[in-house]
């Protein structure tokens, strides 16, 4: 009888010791290895633009001169979120979606974003009404045309509002006018950096923009409708967190016949 005992006792140990390199094993190929890199890169330059989004693109140049226009830009690179406990809820929710173009002040306040969408490939339901919600909380006008429907210029500059004169930027007088000017700014950059602490982030997860302290104040605080491009609001209402609480996401169909967040959509199918 203890000649049995002992014999289960001896297999029930190599079975647990089989079972943990086993696990062993799985874990080491499961983990990624980040030292091997391949030794050829069979890779190739692809266009930006599609040639719809080419001719939108030099569309909203010529339309709006004195603004800035972006492509391909992703939604955390213009929002941010009031809890940081939420950022990597909030990361991995938006860090996929992008807009087709974003129509910036000169301060960088995005004051637009446009959508083109091809008929026979259109956005899923899922991205478009996180896009609507997003471009909402955030209030920006949001927009979608369709290849075969681009706006006008005369569309387009409804967009933003109207820049007067004074607010578009001046150009020197004299050549040793701007050099003063350039001369000027340098030197108070120098003498701002060397008071002030250089706070560097670790790369990769935390290394976005979109997880630093200093974007959870508003950069724009401090500027004016004249500044922006744009008329001053109400601000909204303090919530839990950044798109008004953890609720359940809004459906398109919540945004008014038209489905835009903040204007009318042009071309819409």
């Amino acid at each position: 009888m203890p000649n049995n005992v002992w014999i289960i006792a001896v297999v029930a140990i190599i079975a647990m010791l089989s079972l943990a390199l086993l696990a062993l094993q799985r874990s080491r190929q499961a983990s990624p290895v980040r030292d091997e890199l391949p030794t050829e890169w069979p890779l190739a330059q692809r266009p930006i633009f599609s040639p719809e989004e080419r001719a939108l693109y030099r569309q909203l140049r010529a339309a709006l001169p004195h603004h800035t226009v972006l492509a391909k830009l992703p939604l955390v690179r213009f929002c941010q979120p009031q809890d940081r406990n939420e950022l990597r809820y909030w990361f991995n929710l938006l860090g996929p979606l992008h807009v087709s173009f974003v129509v910036c002040a000169d301060n960088g306040r995005v004051l637009a974003a446009i959508d083109i969408e091809r008929p026979s490939r259109p956005a899923s339901k899922r991205a478009a009404t996180i896009k609507q919600s997003v471009l909402e909380a955030c209030r920006v006008r949001y927009v979608k045309c369709r290849t075969d429907q681009l706006p006008s210029a005369a569309e387009l500059q409804m967009l933003v509002p109207h820049q007067s004169e004074s607010s578009r930027p001046m150009v020197p007088g004299t050549l040793r006018d701007s050099q003063e000017r350039r001369s000027t700014l340098a030197h108070a950059m120098r003498g701002r950096s060397a008071d002030s602490q250089t706070q560097w982030y670790e790369s990769g997860f935390a290394q976005d923009s979109f997880f630093a302290p200093e974007t959870q104040r508003d950069p724009f605080a401090d500027d004016g409708p004249a500044a922006t491009g744009a008329t001053q609001r109400p601000a909204p209402r303090p919530s839990s967190s950044w798109a008004g609480g953890r609720g359940p996401i809004r459906r398109s169909e919540d945004f008014g016949p038209s489905g835009d967040a903040a204007g009318h959509i042009i071309g819409r199918v």
